[in-house]
């Protein structure tokens, strides 16, 4: 499932449910120092509503619905073994 997808209402981000579980941040617009992780993925929504307000402290536009859709959602956990 896409919480929400670039472009729509100016987003930045496309984030959605990964088919092996956890949330993807696709094609990620933030870097780690020397490390450009263009795809990181989250166990919880929880750690993916942290990873989006680093997005919008960068001055990357994420819509405000996202965040309740997130919030209000059950975790889609990560299946390690399946990867």
């Amino acid at each position: 499932m896409a919480y929400c997808r670039w472009g729509a209402d100016g987003s930045a981000v496309y984030v959605y449910d990964s088919a092996y579980g956890g949330t993807t941040c696709c094609g990620c617009l933030l870097d780690n120092g020397d490390i450009v992780v263009n795809d990181p993925l989250y166990g919880t929504h929880a750690e993916m509503i942290e990873h989006l307000r680093l997005h919008q402290k960068h001055g990357h536009h994420v819509p405000e619905y996202v965040f309740t859709e997130l919030a209000n959602s059950p975790d889609h956990p990560l299946e390690v073994s399946d990867l």
